[in-house]
């Protein structure tokens, strides 16, 4: 269906009615927050029209400009995107309300659930968590000046810093920007980036610094940051992508280490950084795909959360000598019910953490060391703890660690034996 030409239907009459509505469909909000405006299917379904049809004349006046920076283009109020990463921001966006738009659009308008309809959606969560990060690096990205962004050659980094007696050598890239733009380059800035982060679905200040040498360094003029662009851009429109997940990390961390250098030791922190920036841009179009699978999968594994799968669950912990009883896993259930649900490196994190958590509760409880627990001791307090949690993502939670951050060797085996172990888990608490 081509929402382009849909008709603003408001419940009000007046403009400012209209206005408001409109207001409403392009501030930046919580995902509760952005619900709870209004109680009307109608009236969301015309917000979100309002705010599709902004996005498309955003994106028709970049596409119009973007080649055509003369000086009465550069005096009008209105000027095209001077990111890339806006432009990718703008197709999040615009894919964001055409979701929502579908999704009401099949749902009864006389329902009182719809709210929940697309808190469920997992597409609808994903395009919303893409913008809101996406907004959170071009708030960072917008710090650097317009006219630092331009890489000087080796030649003129020469020309301007090699005093006459030395010796003159052909500087790298790396040496060129860290002298033209005072910024570090990036072996540097992967030494510096931890193996992990904290566990929110939040870009991170070593992300953010990722996002800002990208930038910086004007990758996206280069011939695989223009092509990356144009294939988000187009994926975003028809929520998929004719190119693999890790196939494209690969070929952006291949690029990357090619370019600047980056030793063997550091590609593994540079493919985590780009599995993000990837993901970023990109998370739905490889969620569709499973999307529904996903959720009616979520449906039929909640159906066997009862008070009696939990009990069952509580009965089977005296036969590795733990309480049957919830009250010692709370620091577990409240680290689970925690855990991200957008960015899969980050689901990891969260996860690792509630293992970490879930071993010193039952080591503490045992009175043993939190090394020594087996599967045979972990599992079936794994399963007790997944009945006891409110989770409404966990297929999705699981399918983004197991295919989107862990597969086609990305992490070590640890997070993946964790994985396994929680698939499992899920597997025994039908």
């Amino acid at each position: 269906m081509n929402y382009s030409h849909m008709q603003l239907v408001t419940t009000s009459t007046t403009d400012a009615g209209v206005l408001h509505r409109v207001k409403t469909a392009l501030t930046p909000m919580t995902l509760d927050a952005k619900l709870d405006q209004l109680t009307s299917v109608a009236d969301r379904i015309a917000l979100e029209v309002a705010g599709y049809k902004q996005r498309v004349a955003d994106i028709e006046w970049d596409a119009k400009n973007y080649t055509n920076l003369n000086l009465s283009n550069l005096l009008r109020k209105k000027q095209s995107c001077r990111f890339s990463l806006a432009r990718v921001k703008l197709h999040v966006e615009t894919a964001l309300h055409k979701r929502a738009i579908e999704v009401l659009k099949s749902t009864d308008e006389t329902s009182a659930r719809w709210k929940d309809r697309l808190r469920r959606d997992l597409i609808y969560r994903t395009l919303f968590s893409q913008a809101k990060w996406l907004r959170a690096v071009l708030s960072h990205v917008k710090a650097i000046p317009t006219s630092q962004m331009r890489r000087e050659s080796a030649d003129e980094v020469l020309q301007a810093a090699v005093a006459p007696d030395q010796k003159l050598r052909r500087l790298s890239l790396d040496e060129c920007n860290q002298q033209a733009l005072h910024f570090s380059s990036l072996t540097h800035l992967l030494s510096s980036t931890p193996p992990t982060a904290t566990p929110t679905d939040e870009p991170c200040k070593s992300y953010l610094a990722f996002e800002l040498f990208l930038t910086a360094s004007l990758f996206h003029k280069t011939d695989l940051g223009m092509a990356f662009e144009s294939h988000c851009c187009s994926s975003l429109a028809s929520l998929s992508s004719t190119t693999s997940f890790h196939t494209l990390v690969g070929q952006v961390s291949r690029a990357l280490a090619d370019e600047h250098d980056v030793p063997l030791s550091q590609e593994q922190t540079l493919r985590r950084l780009v599995r993000q920036m990837v993901y970023a841009r990109l998370g739905a179009a490889f969620i569709t795909p499973m999307a529904a699978s996903l959720e009616l999968d979520q449906v039929a594994w909640k159906s066997t959360v009862t008070a009696r799968a939990r009990s069952r669950a509580l009965k089977h912990l005296p036969e590795v000598g733990l309480p049957a009883s919830p009250g010692w896993f709370t620091r577990s259930i409240t680290a689970l019910e925690a855990m991200p649900t957008f960015m899969p490196d980050r689901i990891v994190d969260g996860f690792m953490k509630v293992m970490t958590t879930l071993h010193e509760d039952v080591a503490g409880t045992l009175g043993q060391p939190a090394a020594s627990m087996s599967a045979d001791v972990i599992l079936p307090v794994l399963v007790a703890l997944v009945l006891h949690c409110d989770l409404p993502c966990l297929h999705l939670q699981t399918y983004a660690m197991e295919t989107l951050a862990l597969s086609n060797g990305c992490d070590g085996g640890e997070a993946a034996y964790y994985v396994a172990l929680l698939q499992a888990a899920m597997a025994h608490s039908k």
